[in-house]
């Protein structure tokens, strides 16, 4: 099964105490959307990273698994997208991109565990 996990230490509250810059904050609200649609589908990977309300959750395997993980990740995709074209920042924007790049390889390898 292909997973990609954002590096979640910042969404986490690694950097307490000092100021978060304001690109840096934009920037997890973008990951946090690709989070949650991981957490979704994985949520013992997102208990084992921290996040919050997925302690007592497991895996849903039922029908459609692979598709509906498909679905859920080409949505977060426009959004990125739509976002990547609205931000001005080039270091939200870099971010943007390689967030986007490995949605596409996570589409592709569930595509391909499919056939």
């Amino acid at each position: 099964m292909t997973r990609i996990f954002l590096f979640a230490a910042p969404l986490l509250g690694v950097c307490a105490g000092a100021a978060t810059p304001e690109w840096i904050v934009r920037s997890n609200q973008n990951s946090q959307i690709v989070l949650d649609v991981q957490a979704r589908f994985g949520p013992e990977g997102a208990a084992a990273l921290g996040l919050n309300g997925y302690d007592d959750k497991v895996i849903d395997l039922g029908p459609r698994f692979v598709e509906r993980r498909v679905e859920a990740y080409t949505s977060v995709l426009t959004e990125l997208h739509k976002r990547l074209a609205a931000e001005t920042d080039p270091r939200v924007k870099q971010d943007l991109e390689i967030t986007i790049r490995a949605i596409q390889l996570t589409i592709s390898g569930l595509e391909l565990d499919r056939k």
